[in-house]
């Protein structure tokens, strides 16, 4: 995992850069929640264009931990640790 240790996010956590495949896989968790993206920001207690947003710059860690709660995706999953589908199984 690349991380960019002069862009903290929220809180001092650091924020997730340029993963291969991250994007993609946000992108199919979202579609498999059957909600739109505007739906999940809005669960996750963000603006609802707030994964628009990372799309264009990066995601910080509780960003990632509130995305995971609200659509079921695992994190390593999400981060490529894992391979398997969105769960990580």
């Amino acid at each position: 995992m690349e991380v960019d240790a002069r862009d903290m996010g929220e809180q001092g956590m650091k924020r997730i850069t340029l993963i291969p495949g991250f994007w993609e896989r946000i992108d199919i968790a979202c579609s498999r929640t059957g909600m739109t993206k505007a739906e999940i920001a809005r669960k996750m207690g963000r603006q609802r264009n707030a994964l628009y947003k990372c799309h264009c710059d990066s995601m910080n860690g509780s960003t990632l931990l509130r995305f995971c709660r609200v659509t079921g995706a695992s994190a390593d999953w999400l981060l490529g640790l894992k391979e398997g589908d969105a769960n990580g199984t």
